[in-house]
């Protein structure tokens, strides 16, 4: 991007609509809350309500304790206890119960 900043910078978000990209320091990159869409229940009935769980955003990290609860135009709220870095659209979520897939669908934004 050419800016030298005086500590190390890291792409926060792309807004290819408005040719945007948001920068930010490390701490930037953690969330706690995001959405997911085209969520495919596995072993149980679609939730109506929250539910609590495990969910993996990546293959190589650990199940993080989670709550998932519906959020509107059929996509699900999902809010960690602790906050994860890099949650990033696109990204494939799994979310577990002990050795029970509950579900696995797609992240479709990040709420901070």
């Amino acid at each position: 991007l050419g800016l030298a900043l005086g500590y190390p910078a890291y792409v926060r978000a792309i807004d290819v609509m408005n040719n945007v990209i948001y920068i930010g320091q490390e701490k930037d990159l953690e969330s706690r809350k995001f959405i997911v869409d085209q969520v495919n229940w596995i072993s149980i009935p679609e939730p109506s309500v929250p539910i609590n769980c495990q969910v993996k955003i990546r293959y190589t990290t650990k199940p993080a304790p989670a709550v998932i609860s519906p959020y509107e135009n059929n996509t699900f709220l999902v809010e960690l206890l602790n906050p994860v870095k890099a949650i990033t659209p696109g990204q494939s979520a799994v979310f577990y119960n002990q050795d029970y897939v509950y579900a696995g669908s797609v992240i479709s934004s990040t709420k901070g």
